[in-house]
């Protein structure tokens, strides 16, 4: 039994004091999204530091340890207004009080759980030290993990407990947070995206752009927008699917690891599916100047040389192309994984209003 469905029955009534007004929500809400879009724009502004670094250092360069700080100080922002709002105006009358760790009726399940959320941690850390995993990998995973668990806090865990003292009934409980996270987003993505711009109109240094604005030439246009389309698809995906799942067991740790899985492992395919095509482009570019290099040379020296050098990339090749298919095809899966783990946690959640009429 959820922690949700243990006070569904009593929900109408938990709480009796006085109603928080639509407009006392909006305020909040703008409040979050306004915090959210300095987060944004902070974070545009380390993604700079970063590149400059890359840029001077080379693609090895490590994150520096502030960066972390400067980033995880960033999306504490959001969370502050919330949280005050919350721990000063009192729990749910009578609210059960749950866990911030995953606690199930079967052991077994229990169990199974803590081991993914121990592989999740440390695995990063262990791929890190013996250099399989790069430092802009382990940045880009924690920057995830807490989207993730900002994303949870603000719009589920503290939306919940909003629209609870709005006097909302349950079915618009489940809605209207979802709602609430998509609409709060999109401000906060329209307000830091023409700031930045702004600033750079402006003639204020935002490296990030002038790195992105040199990217984008190695680019087709109209593959980036796909790629960049389908990657913050399957975040906002992931984040729709993580709050849905916090509904249905209220529980933070246990919505987001599964979610913040899939979501990174997807990030990591569409790099390599970007450096698989970067190398078919390069070596079929290759190959044609080899093949024009082997028909003019007279010396078998060149010749072999010429011969060695085609053979390699002719072997090369079917293995590149294999992993861009590959990597469309683990990508397909996740996401439809995401999806069936959204469709569990409606089915859950429909099951709740049931048993609440």
């Amino acid at each position: 039994m959820t922690a949700e469905k243990q006070y569904v029955d009593d929900f109408e009534s938990a709480y009796q004091g006085k109603a928080w007004t639509k407009g006392k929500m909006l305020g909040i809400m703008l409040v979050v999204g306004i915090a959210m879009a300095i987060r944004d724009i902070g974070m545009v502004f380390v993604y700079g530091s970063i590149y400059d670094k890359i840029a001077l250092e080379g693609v090895d360069v490590g994150v520096g340890f502030m960066s972390y700080v400067f980033m995880i100080l960033l999306y504490l922002l959001p969370l502050i207004l919330p949280m005050v709002l919350r721990f000063t105006n009192g729990a749910y009358d009578n609210e059960v009080e749950t866990s911030l760790v995953p606690s199930f009726n079967k052991k077994y399940a229990t169990i199974i759980m803590y081991v993914v959320v121990a592989i999740v941690s440390i695995a990063p850390i262990v791929l890190f030290m013996v250099g399989v995993f790069t430092s802009a990998y382990m940045f880009v995973a924690v920057n995830l993990a807490l989207l993730l668990f900002s994303t949870v806090t603000v719009f589920y865990y503290f939306g919940t407990y909003m629209l609870q003292r709005a006097r909302k009934s349950l079915a618009q409980k489940y809605v209207m947070s979802t709602v609430m996270m998509v609409l709060t987003s999109l401000l906060a993505v329209v307000i830091s995206a023409g700031v930045v711009a702004a600033l750079y109109f402006a003639g204020v240094n935002v490296s990030v752009i002038t790195y992105l604005t040199g990217f984008l030439e190695k680019w087709d246009m109209v593959e980036f927008i796909i790629k960049a389309v389908g990657m913050f698809a399957v975040v906002g995906l992931a984040c729709v699917v993580s709050g849905l799942l916090y509904n249905l067991t209220q529980n933070i740790i246990y919505s987001a690891t599964p979610t913040f899985i899939f979501t990174y492992a997807n990030i990591v395919l569409l790099q390599r599916i970007r450096e698989a095509s970067t190398y078919l482009t390069s070596a079929e570019s290759s190959l044609a100047d080899y093949k024009n290099k082997l028909a003019a040379a007279n010396d078998a020296k060149s010749i072999e040389n010429y011969t060695s050098k085609i053979e390699e990339l002719e072997a090369n090749i079917p293995g590149e192309q294999a992993g861009v298919i590959a990597g469309y095809v683990f990508i397909g899966i996740m996401v439809a994984v995401l999806i069936a783990l959204g469709v569990y946690a409606i089915i859950g959640l429909k099951r709740n209003l049931k048993d609440a009429k």
